[in-house]
């Protein structure tokens, strides 16, 4: 499988804060509404880290996910309703 890293600022549907991703939570702010989208996080090896179903508003959206517990780079997918976004995300 391959994975695109596009960021999500690229459509300007998608921000997403990794600042709490240690703890359980990140923060998507979207400009449109979503539901039952897949929220999907990579470990660069490819590795599947977190997946789960997901709406969003527009607005700043907290998202409960497993925490990830080892520092590093990540790919968050968001795919449904006509969107396919990737964006990297640093985690300390």
């Amino acid at each position: 499988m391959t994975l695109g890293t596009s960021n999500l600022e690229f459509n300007s549907s998608f921000f997403m804060n990794s600042k709490n991703a240690k703890n359980g939570l990140l923060t998507i702010n979207s400009n449109t509404n979503l539901e039952n989208a897949s929220l999907s996080i990579y470990s660069l090896d490819g590795k599947l880290v977190e997946n789960r179903t997901i709406s969003l508003i527009d607005s700043e959206n907290s998202i409960a996910i497993n925490p990830i517990q080892n520092g590093g780079v990540y790919i968050v997918s968001i795919k449904g309703n006509g969107v396919n976004s990737n964006q990297k995300i640093y985690v300390e």
